[in-house]
């Protein structure tokens, strides 16, 4: 009997995703042209890590991944999903555990 885990990959910690790297802006703009609507909005500036991103190396080394789909035709694809399936109630939260640290936005 055949396994379905790649011994390559066996106890690795492993990235897949894009393999090209899009500011936040970038993104905004992509995703504002695929729907056809939206502003782009500032919040206040988080205390966080400005520059973000997956590897990808690894994957493509040890289990032949193969980029695919980029950012475009991803959220072509989630926004047909999107807009063919029923909305559904949002969920507010009365009050945060914790307010300590939390951002204005999350708060509304």
């Amino acid at each position: 009997m055949g396994t379905s885990i790649d011994e390559r990959a066996s106890k690795q910690i492993i990235n897949l995703g894009g393999t090209k790297f899009y500011t936040i802006n970038e993104a905004n703009q992509i995703l504002r042209e695929v729907i056809g609507d939206g502003e782009k909005s500032y919040k206040e500036p988080r205390h966080e890590v400005k520059n973000a991103y997956s590897t990808w190396d690894k994957s493509i080394e040890l289990i032949d991944y193969e980029f695919k789909t980029d950012l475009r035709e991803g959220l072509i694809k989630m926004w047909k999903w999107a807009k063919i399936h029923p909305k559904r109630d949002r969920l507010f939260w009365e009050a945060y555990e914790v307010e300590k640290g939390i951002y204005d936005f999350w708060k509304k």
